[in-house]
């Protein structure tokens, strides 16, 4: 096999499924455009500080070439972050990645029983696929392996606008042709 994508996930906290979903796209990713994603399941690893976070994430992005981008999901610490390479920084904004597609997927920290295998993997395919979506879209390129993009948000987006639109013609309709009653 080529490449592998996912990093550590010793314990399997990542589920099996997820890893050669992640590994297959990933490989066509690289091969199409050059650019690496990778998931990164640190849960071995007790970094329960920022600044032991950062120091882990530097180790990793030393020996990565970019462009790249990286989900690292600190599992002791219930955190997450999501690395972009310099020269990639204009393909999607990581905060935006991980506020509207990935934390609306995670369990609550203070619920340890909702750390299971299929709840993290969900969160973390959810953004990857998103990311990757992203990234075929910089580089105007398809790829066969990543979920078929979701249109809806997009579709409901001009529904909105076009009632607004609507709305705001009916009132400048009623304001400056208010109707008259003919009096007799």
């Amino acid at each position: 096999m080529g490449e592998v994508f996912v990093l550590d996930n010793q314990t399997g906290l990542f589920i099996p499924k997820s890893v050669d979903f992640v590994n297959k796209l990933s490989t066509q990713i690289k091969h199409k455009t050059g650019f690496s994603l990778y998931v990164d399941i640190v849960d071995s690893l007790d970094l329960p500080t920022k600044d032991g976070r950062i120091a882990y994430e530097k180790s990793i992005l030393f020996k990565i070439t970019p462009p790249y981008s990286v989900i690292f999901f600190f599992a002791k610490s219930k955190k997450v972050d999501i690395v972009l390479s310099d020269d990639a920084k204009n393909i999607f904004d990581t905060e935006r990645m991980f506020f509207d597609y990935m934390a609306p997927l995670l369990p609550d920290p203070k619920k340890e029983s909702e750390f299971t295998p299929n709840r993290i993997s969900a969160a973390i395919l959810n953004v990857y696929s998103i990311i990757a979506d992203k990234i075929s879209d910089s580089y105007n390129v398809d790829f066969d392996q990543n979920f078929p993009k979701d249109k809806s948000r997009e579709v409901v987006y001009y529904i909105i606008w076009a009632m607004l639109i609507v709305l705001i013609g009916l009132f400048a309709w009623v304001y400056f042709f208010p109707n008259k009653k003919k009096q007799r």
